[in-house]
């Protein structure tokens, strides 16, 4: 058997003995990029209800946390701080809202080790061939 003819036989024997059920637990979308939380490198991205998904212009990178931040283990503070998360579209000018999840460790730690590829590469991050 191949592993997913294998894991619903397992799930077709458990469910018959009533030991068992299917269900999905979670869905891990997007689970290596993003945290509610504080600190991390923030995600770049204007939400806009006009233009939708708009990328921070590099002219206004890097997008800069605040620093007088006070966790009280009630979600994410970025997301309480209109201060923070309250801008105008960079693309139409209406008003929009900043992202408020930040990387996750796991990609801010990949940064160094791709760049470490090709050093000297100044068209982008890391050159096709080195990649």
């Amino acid at each position: 058997l191949d592993f997913q003819a294998a894991f619903d036989a397992m799930e077709a024997a458990l469910t018959a003995k009533g030991l068992g059920q299917s269900r999905t637990q979670f869905r891990l979308r997007d689970w290596g990029i993003s945290r509610q939380r504080y600190w991390g490198c923030p995600i770049p991205i204007v939400h806009c209800d006009t233009c939708g998904d708009v990328p921070v212009p590099q002219d206004q990178l890097p997008v800069v946390l605040p620093e007088d931040v006070v966790p009280d283990g009630a979600g994410s503070p970025l997301a309480r701080m209109p201060e923070f998360y309250e801008c105008s579209c960079p693309k139409c000018g209406a008003p929009a809202k900043r992202e408020t999840d930040t990387m996750d460790t796991f990609v801010e730690s990949s940064w160094y080790y791709a760049r470490y590829a090709s050093p000297h590469y100044e068209g982008g991050l890391v050159e096709k061939s080195a990649a």
